[in-house]
């Protein structure tokens, strides 16, 4: 397993990496052993941020807290990622069990012409080739309304979405 410990806004000393690593190894048994997590410490005014990111393969697990005591935010933070790779574990099993059913819907949402949109952020990405219900999983990990992957069976950039009623959509686009 890969540890990286950084600061933002400070800098973070070996004894205090070696705290947070320990506090984050706890969890070592439901952590795939070529993992790597990323740990973020960052200090603002009155409170601490922690965000630690798990990587493994296709996998990618994120957990984020705030508190004003810095080993107290990392605990907080670690007790999430293991709450997520717990269910991340129960949900994996719950698929082998059952067929998954290909969604079929899809929906396009069209926005109106009157107001000029405007982009207000850019973000670039890798786009990991995946299943449906993988891209599913990841999208609910990570706490979006949707998720862009290359999906395996086709070869084509998807899209997974939440949808107003709990289920999902998929985005195909035609070729």
């Amino acid at each position: 397993m890969t540890y990286i410990i950084r600061g933002k806004n400070f800098e973070i000393g070996d004894r205090t990496k070696e705290k947070i690593e320990a506090k984050v190894s706890s969890i070592e048994k439901i952590i795939p052993p070529d993992a790597t997590i990323n740990i973020a410490v960052n200090r603002g005014k009155l409170k601490y941020k922690t965000d630690i990111t798990l990587k493994h393969g296709k996998i990618i697990v994120r957990s984020e807290t705030e508190n004003e005591d810095m080993m107290s935010s990392v605990d907080e933070a670690t007790e999430n990622l293991e709450r997520q790779l717990l269910k991340l574990k129960g949900r994996s099993i719950a698929l082998k069990r059952r067929n998954y059913v290909d969604p079929g819907e899809t929906a396009i949402t069209e926005e109106t012409a009157d107001s000029a949109p405007v982009i207000e952020r850019s973000k670039k990405f890798e786009i990991v080739p995946m299943e449906p219900d993988e891209a599913v999983e990841q999208m609910e990990l990570l706490g979006h309304d949707f998720f862009v992957f290359l999906n395996t069976a086709s070869g084509v950039v998807n899209v997974v979405y939440k949808r107003k009623n709990g289920n999902y959509g998929l985005i195909e686009p035609e070729v």
